[in-house]
């Protein structure tokens, strides 16, 4: 069963198209095996144990047991981790902080990386997933965490800081806009500049027909002979004080050499009278100048996984002082925010399938906010479940919960990254 919905800025439309097909299997339901199955593998413990003797007896606390209390979509204390995890979805007795943190410490950060980049791979194999023209549009996007206090800390990340005193990681993230998902990410010292990163996600990603979108802060020669000459695709925005061919040429509209590639650029005024400035090698064959205007407003979505990310899957708030426990977060943060991507296209296609026939103003779409608060230890206890039957009803019942708190889709809409920004909690934005 096929159906499309269409999203409208200003007086262009672009078609998305989403297959429902009622027997597909479940998204998180499919991502969530894939892990439950390697945290329970021997050869996959002994790739990322840090101790040859961890977990080699049976104990309270197995391998699994620790990767899956670092899952919850709610970050929270220790203490309170080992309860709702253990006592919930296990039906064990609690164990002390200490044990867990002894047990944690035996884990490499790479079991948490492996399982990120396997929700990656399954959500880029899902065939009919939101496409602009046939492109994955990719936004990169940085931005700085303040880190515990310690000595280890200060040693790895703290060789510069924006703040005396204080320790500080960069963090940047690639995102599927469209989709809603984390495809890449990277953690380093305040010290690691963003284009540098950004050059690391460029060269990792190798999807089909990816297109990135970057701020002005992204431009650089190397970042855009790396793009263009492994074939991929961009739409950068540049400084007014950037590319002179373009900054001071007369026309609107037009195409430029660049260290020997040509491409093209677009200038429009916004509302506040301000001139962007955008710059691309896409064709003006595939892409109009409006629908250039379009594209790039789209980038205002990895502003909201930042948010996402830290206010509401907790990433500020890391669970320990050594550079191993910051890693570890850093990559469960972003699985988790992967598989609630997962359940809210679970959610999206009973949405979608229910609304397919009525005349509305709006499409609509679950309520992440509301996914969040559902999935909670939920989708950890579904993963467990050893009867299929059950597993599937669980998972069948956790989309239909998120599926009832919808919202409309508003295309076009654009703001400001919010983020908290108190002491020690910063932005660069």
């Amino acid at each position: 069963m096929w159906f499309k919905f269409t999203m409208k800025a200003n007086t262009n439309i672009w078609y998305i198209s989403l297959k429902v097909v009622n027997k597909m299997e479940n998204l998180l339901e499919t991502s969530l095996e894939i892990a439950t199955k390697k945290t329970n593998d021997y050869f996959f413990i002994n790739d990322h144990r840090l101790k040859q003797t961890a977990f080699t007896r049976e104990r309270s606390l197995s391998f699994q047991k620790v990767i899956f209390m670092k899952l919850d979509t709610i970050k929270q204390s220790n203490n309170t981790a080992i309860y709702n995890i253990l006592k919930d979805v296990y039906d064990q007795q609690p164990v002390a902080r200490q044990t867990f943190e002894e047990a944690r410490n035996n884990i490499s950060h790479t079991a948490f990386k492996e399982i990120f980049n396997d929700t990656v791979n399954n959500m880029l194999s899902v065939p009919d997933m939101n496409l602009f023209k046939g492109y994955r549009v990719i936004a990169i996007d940085g931005s700085t965490n303040a880190l515990p206090k310690s000595k280890e800390l200060k040693e790895v990340f703290g060789k510069s800081t924006p703040v005396e005193g204080e320790i500080y990681c960069r963090i940047s993230i690639c995102a599927d806009v469209l989709n809603e998902f984390i495809i890449e990410g990277e953690i380093a010292g305040f010290d690691v500049g963003e284009r540098k990163l950004a050059q690391k996600h460029i060269e990792k990603i190798n999807c089909e027909n990816p297109l990135f979108l970057g701020d002005r802060g992204y431009w650089s020669p190397e970042i855009i002979r790396n793009i263009c000459g492994n074939g991929k695709k961009f739409l950068f925005r540049i400084a007014s004080n950037g590319v002179s061919a373009v900054t001071k040429s007369e026309e609107s509209d037009g195409v430029f050499e660049y260290k020997g590639d040509i491409l093209r650029f677009h200038k429009f005024k916004l509302k506040n009278g301000e001139i962007e400035y955008l710059v691309t090698n896409l064709d003006n064959n595939e892409i109009t100048n409006s629908e250039l205007e379009e594209l790039y407003a789209l980038r205002w979505g990895v502003e909201t996984r930042y948010n996402e990310l830290k206010n509401q899957v907790g990433l500020m708030r890391f669970s320990g002082k050594s550079e191993l426990v910051v890693l570890q977060d850093f990559y469960a943060s972003l699985t988790v925010m992967n598989y609630i991507a997962s359940a809210i296209y679970d959610a999206n296609k009973l949405v979608f399938d229910k609304r397919k026939d009525k005349s509305l103003k709006h499409k609509y779409k679950a309520n992440k906010t509301s996914a969040i608060n559902i999935l909670k230890i939920r989708y950890l206890k579904a993963a467990l479940e050893s009867d299929p039957q059950k597993k599937n009803r669980l998972f069948k019942q956790l989309a239909e919960d998120i599926a009832r708190t919808v919202v409309p889709i508003r295309p076009g809409r654009h703001f400001q990254r919010r983020i908290y920004t108190g002491k020690k909690r910063i932005s660069n934005r």
